[in-house]
């Protein structure tokens, strides 16, 4: 049987070495599986992002702005069939998963990363929003690259090692709820997706 998924989470000052962690985990996860495709690494800024060499939140998980950002996840419209497939692909290949600078990330960050980890690790079939879809729209993803159910059926689509590191005493989110509020959310918003 599948082992259990391993969810870590990295608290300390700042130059205690966390991105050092990040940057180490990254390098065994490449070796071992012999692929630049095996982990992602990202953080809510570009700097803190370009220290670990990956890229923003916003970005390695198509977060939304404006008051989408405020809504519930749900599944991205599919306007490019081949965009979305290879974040399919990208998403199944993962491995590991570094997020840093965890403080600045609020709770509908966490909804939204949740969210993308299950939509893109399913197998799907991926139609256009044109309605109907012509059957050269429709694309299914070759079996070889998906994931079994017992799998992507996990929280977080089964990404097989998740770490979360940073200073919750260093910088809140700005114009977010951080984690650690006590304030009840809306219900049925990315808030409250995210507070669960």
């Amino acid at each position: 049987p599948r082992p259990p998924d391993q969810h870590l989470l990295i608290e300390g000052l700042p130059g205690t070495g966390k991105t050092f962690i990040i940057k180490t985990i990254r390098n065994m996860t490449r070796k071992i599986h012999k692929s630049n495709w095996a982990d992602l690494a990202c953080a809510p800024t570009g700097c803190a992002a370009s220290l670990i060499d990956g890229s923003t939140t916003c970005r390695s998980f198509s977060i939304p702005t404006g008051k989408k950002y405020k809504k519930a996840p749900e599944n991205r419209a599919v306007t490019n069939v081949s965009q979305y497939r290879a974040a399919q692909i990208a998403f199944a290949s993962i491995i590991t998963q570094n997020h840093d600078e965890s403080s600045m990330n609020g709770r509908s960050d966490f909804a939204f990363i949740k969210h993308r980890n299950e939509e893109y690790r399913r197998k799907d079939e991926i139609l256009p929003e044109e309605d109907p879809p012509s059957d050269e729209d429709v694309d299914v993803l070759p079996d070889k690259v998906m994931l079994p159910p017992d799998v992507y059926e996990r929280p977080h689509g089964g990404i097989p090692f998740i770490s979360i590191v940073g200073d919750t005493n260093q910088l809140p989110p700005v114009m977010k709820k951080p984690v650690y509020s006590t304030h009840t959310p809306v219900a049925s918003t990315s808030d409250a997706v995210g507070k669960i």
